[in-house]
């Protein structure tokens, strides 16, 4: 789980980023970044608990 400092920090990081070069399109461009960990973490939970049950 991350904590709200890490979320944070991701964040102010991706802020900066769009500072230094300006994203052409949003939506490509933050849908994968903002998302990318949350699917990974719950594929993860979702894979141990099946395997826990089975």
């Amino acid at each position: 789980m991350a904590t709200d400092a890490q979320i944070a920090a991701s964040e102010s990081m991706g802020t900066a980023l769009d500072q230094i070069a300006p994203p052409t399109n949003d939506v490509v461009q933050d849908f994968p970044a903002a998302l990318d960990w949350r699917i990974v973490t719950c594929f993860v939970i979702v894979a141990a608990v099946l395997l826990y049950m089975s």
